[in-house]
């Protein structure tokens, strides 16, 4: 009788099947290789910390930055009780300085947000529907663009009250015109794409297309538009400051700080240079994190 021989098969090379990377797990991993970006990072996040903590500030060093102290004005820096010395009415820098970075980092995220709503919206409806709906915003932002900025603002911030509030309004709802040009651009190109040509044919709604399929492909120059705006926006607050017709005294921010000590050059220069460097880190650390962040997203870049 004769048996059959069974032969059994192994498997000596074992295939690793490795699963495909996400657009944003590709992109958070080359922004955390990007030595640079993550430094300016936590620069940022140092800077946002130190604005939060002015009353912990005020606390540990029995200070205010409402009180005034004639009598102990334009201490230097290393002063006792004063580490970055008092301004010209013996207010204390360093709760300044603290108080005043929440209000100009506050002023420029809620501006950014605003305008990037505005700015977003638009963008998408203007380019969807195109035809008369495109052409009339179009002329709408050409027009706005045709005048100064600076103008704009100036005639905005001075007609109604100066105020936190006041500058968020007249920055937001004039600044969007930027966004609104880029995400129009992109938005051009997606609606061509196939997935959204699929969506039409099952029935989709023009708002779920809008919002559903072509938005998320935007989030990436949604976030790098954001980090370069509020870099451009402290900027803006400091220039309107500077002139006037931004936050008025005794409310601290970095850009009034600066605008009113100017004055002070030679008796005082610490209240000149405290602000403005913590301007130029502020501004250059959103401005390094928004190229870092593009670059992350990048489809070009295969590592």
């Amino acid at each position: 009788m004769t048996q059959n021989a069974q032969t059994i098969a192994k498997l000596d090379d074992v295939v690793e099947i490795k699963t495909g990377e996400s657009l944003y797990a590709k992109a958070f991993r080359r922004l955390f290789k990007n030595s640079l970006t993550m430094i300016m990072l936590l620069i940022l996040l140092f800077l946002v910390i130190f604005a939060l903590a002015g009353g912990f500030i005020e606390s540990a060093l029995d200070v205010s930055y409402t009180r005034t102290d004639p009598m102990n004005a334009f201490l230097p820096i290393g002063s006792a009780g004063h580490p970055l010395g008092t301004d010209d009415l013996g207010r204390d820098v360093l709760a300044r300085l603290a108080y005043g970075g929440q209000v100009s980092l506050g002023i420029a995220f809620a501006t950014a947000l605003l305008s990037l709503t505005i700015g977003v919206s638009l963008g998408i409806i203007s380019a969807f529907y195109g035809g008369w709906v495109d052409d009339f915003l179009v002329w709408v932002i050409t027009t706005l663009n045709s005048i100064p900025g600076l103008t704009l603002y100036v005639i905005v911030s001075a007609v109604l009250s100066p105020g936190p509030l006041t500058l968020i309004l007249a920055l937001g709802f004039l600044g969007w015109t930027g966004t609104m040009r880029i995400v129009r651009g992109e938005t051009l190109a997606l609606r061509e794409q196939e997935f959204v040509v699929s969506a039409r044919a099952v029935g989709a709604s023009d708002f779920y297309i809008m919002f559903n399929h072509i938005f998320p492909n935007l989030i990436s120059i949604v976030v790098i538009t954001l980090a370069i705006d509020i870099g451009s926006l402290i900027l803006a607050e400091a220039t309107l400051s500077f002139l006037g017709v931004g936050i008025q005294p005794p409310t601290p921010t970095w850009g009034n700080m600066l605008s009113f000590a100017r004055q002070y050059l030679t008796r005082g220069p610490h209240l000149i240079i405290l602000p403005g460097v913590l301007i130029t880190i502020t501004v250059l650390c959103l401005y390094v994190i928004g190229d870092g962040i593009r670059d992350a997203f990048d489809p070009k870049l295969s590592k």
